[in-house]
């Protein structure tokens, strides 16, 4: 299995991994989550789910 982060020091830019357009990040908002190697978005699908 992958991971889509390179390390665990190393965040990714949220406004480079959200496609919810529910979900509003700032620019300079990071998020790492290497050690259960899943991007933001399928994390925050249980934190806010989806509407129309």
């Amino acid at each position: 299995m992958s991971n889509f982060f390179e390390s665990p020091f190393k965040g990714k830019l949220l406004s480079e991994q959200v496609t919810n357009p529910n979900i509003v990040v700032g620019r300079y908002s990071y998020y790492s989550g290497y050690y259960h190697g899943h991007s933001f978005d399928d994390c925050a699908r249980y934190l806010m789910p989806d509407r129309d």
